[in-house]
């Protein structure tokens, strides 16, 4: 953490989304990694129930609009 590996992974993600013609891009964020993935430029879109072990929890699903 704090070694910028993430940033550059999501970033190359990115490129690598906009070279295909994707115009949304989503991931499913576990809550404590929202806020990184926000900083990003990410934008929380709803949230989505997926429960662990029999108990409910609830992910936030983050988008980025890469164009057309």
């Amino acid at each position: 953490m704090n070694g910028g590996h993430g940033r550059r992974l999501v970033e190359h993600a990115l490129a690598v989304a906009r070279g295909l013609g994707v115009s949304t891009l989503s991931v499913e964020s576990d809550p404590s990694a929202q806020a990184f993935y926000e900083r990003l430029g990410a934008r929380h879109v709803r949230n989505a129930s997926r429960p662990v072990c029999g108990e409910p929890r609830q992910l936030p699903v983050l988008e980025w609009w890469l164009g057309e």
